[in-house]
């Protein structure tokens, strides 16, 4: 018994001793965060087309976005499916590059560039994230209502419905519907 007190004792901290991790070992806030870094090892990229076809509800009035088809690159491996491209002004993100990440429970949405940010799909649980523009930084809450994925090596299609809020207050209800396409080989 005065064994394991002993043991037990030389892992608590002394009295008036630095109680916080030490500098390197930072702890991860997000849930899965190791996951996500280790399924976004190099998989060798493909070139593909991708189609990109978003919708909102907002205020109850369906809003049709414009269909997007731009190239952009594909990776496909046993543990990581992604695939990125450069926004352009018809999405109003011009110089900003899109890269989804697709694991097998959830879905990452990363922006870097004129906007940032980081949004994570996974159905059933809701997720806060920062937008930050030239503008400012917004915190939003996202709720993902559906997610379906049938990508292959080749490509495939995604299609993803969920929720946004702004201080617990609906802003959208949206719609992304992705076709992803290998480049065809010129002889």
């Amino acid at each position: 018994m005065e064994q394991d007190m002993e043991r037990t004792q030389e892992h608590l901290p002394k009295p008036g001793e630095d109680r916080r991790p030490k500098q390197g070992k930072k702890r991860s806030r997000q849930p899965g965060a190791a996951r996500r870094k280790e399924a976004q090892a190099k998989v060798p990229d493909k070139d593909v087309r991708i189609t990109i076809h978003s919708s909102q509800i907002i205020g109850g009035t369906l809003l049709e976005g414009a269909e997007l088809v731009t190239w952009g690159t594909y990776a496909y491996g046993k543990d990581r499916i992604s695939f990125s491209y450069m926004e352009s002004e018809l999405t109003g993100l011009d110089g900003t590059r899109t890269i989804f990440h697709i694991l097998p429970d959830e879905v990452v949405l990363s922006r870097s560039g004129s906007v940032n940010s980081q949004m994570i799909f996974h159905p059933g649980k809701l997720n806060n994230f920062l937008y930050d523009t030239a503008y400012g930084i917004l915190q939003m809450g996202l709720d993902t209502r559906r997610l379906e994925c049938a990508l292959d090596e080749h490509g495939g299609s995604m299609e993803i419905e969920y929720e946004l809020d702004f201080e617990r207050n609906l802003v959208s209800r949206n719609t992304f519907k992705i076709h992803v396409e290998e480049q065809e080989l010129k002889s």
